[in-house]
């Protein structure tokens, strides 16, 4: 099984892809493990509210607005961690 996944402005487009037969069973685990990968259901409108009121936190949320916390227990979790992070936008500042 294959993920590919696209940036669309804010939304994300996936691709799963197999040689076998995916069942909607596959589908529905997949989606769940993006969602959790990507941290799709974290609301961080609360942490952003007391950031922008802070001197330090307003500068560190600038840059990776919309970044959500992820705990990767599970050598997969590490993995799709890794390659989600691949994703993350680097912005060299002059």
């Amino acid at each position: 099984m294959g993920l590919k996944l696209k940036q669309r402005k804010n939304d994300i487009e996936a691709t799963i892809y197999s040689i076998e037969e995916i069942t909607e069973e596959n589908m529905k685990e997949a989606l769940n493990v993006l969602k959790i990968g990507l941290g799709a259901d974290v609301d961080l409108q609360e942490f952003y509210e007391i950031a922008k009121k802070d001197s330090i936190l307003k500068l560190v949320i600038q840059d990776p607005y919309g970044m959500k916390p992820y705990f990767a227990n599970s050598v997969f979790g590490r993995t799709l961690l890794a390659i989600i992070l691949q994703m993350a936008p680097i912005k060299e500042k002059l």
